[in-house]
C-alpha cells in the first residue's frame, strides 16, 4: 500500500531538468535499467508524464513503467503514454468490493475512511 500519508518530505512532482540529469546518468551506462516513473503517490497525476516518458525512452531508456490505481485512466491517457514510450503500467487494486477494500485497508494501516478506486 501506498505509505503516502506517513511521508514528512514536501509532496509534488521531480522537477523536470533535474529528472533529465538522472536519465541520462541513468542511461549512460551499459546496461540500462527499466525506469519507473513513479514514486509515492498517483503518476497519472502528473500532467508531465507523458513528457517524463518521451525524455527516457529519447535517452535510450529501453523500459519504462509506472503503477497506478488507475482512478485517473481515461481513454485518451493510455494512447497518450503509449505513444510517448510507455511499456508497462501496472494497475493495483485493493478490493473488488467495499467489504474487501476496507479489510485490505485496515490490514495495511493505511485505512483512514477515504476509498480510492
Amino acid at each position: 500500500m501506498c505509505p503516502r500519508d506517513t511521508l514528512s518530505r514536501k509532496r509534488g512532482f521531480m522537477d523536470f531538468g533535474l529528472l533529465e540529469e538522472i536519465i541520462k546518468v541513468a542511461s549512460s551506462v551499459k546496461r540500462k535499467p527499466v525506469t519507473h516513473l513513479h514514486g509515492v503517490g498517483e503518476p497519472l497525476l502528473d500532467k508531465l508524464l507523458a513528457e517524463r516518458i518521451h525524455l527516457a525512452k529519447t535517452c535510450g531508456i529501453q523500459r519504462t513503467c509506472i503503477v497506478t490505481n488507475a482512478s485517473l485512466l481515461f481513454p485518451e491517457t493510455p494512447r497518450k503514454l503509449i505513444s510517448a514510450g510507455l511499456d508497462e503500467m501496472k494497475i493495483r487494486f485493493y478490493g473488488t468490493d467495499d467489504e474487501s477494500y476496507n479489510n485490505t485497508m485496515k490490514r495495511s494501516g493505511a485505512n483512514r475512511g477515504q476509498k480510492q478506486l
